[in-house]
């Protein structure tokens, strides 16, 4: 099976982006789906993803920061079409 692990940031971004539109999917929806073991796993921000997220360029916005440094720790490619981060040489990204 394949998991897919997401920062708690994206679920920030979810709670905040659905709040603001008209999604199609509620926060409640995402969250049952996530907790069903669907393959997918938040990953936490915690001390050592904090120390990464310092080695980030500062002019990067918080949420940049806290994805790349999260990828960098675990060693993932991150899948995204965020300029800041699939220009970075640091962080290995596809899309």
């Amino acid at each position: 099976m394949l998991f897919y692990s997401y920062p708690i940031v994206y679920i920030i971004n979810l709670v905040l982006s659905t709040s603001q539109t008209r999604s199609k999917a509620t926060i409640d929806e995402v969250l049952r789906f996530i907790e069903q073991g669907s393959g997918f796993v938040i990953a936490p921000f915690d001390f050592l993803i904090f120390r990464r997220m310092l080695q980030l360029p500062d002019e990067w916005e918080i949420h940049d920061r806290i994805i790349g440094a999260t990828a960098c720790y675990y060693g993932v490619t991150l899948i995204t079409k965020d300029m800041v981060l699939s220009d970075s040489e640091e962080i290995k990204t596809i899309w």
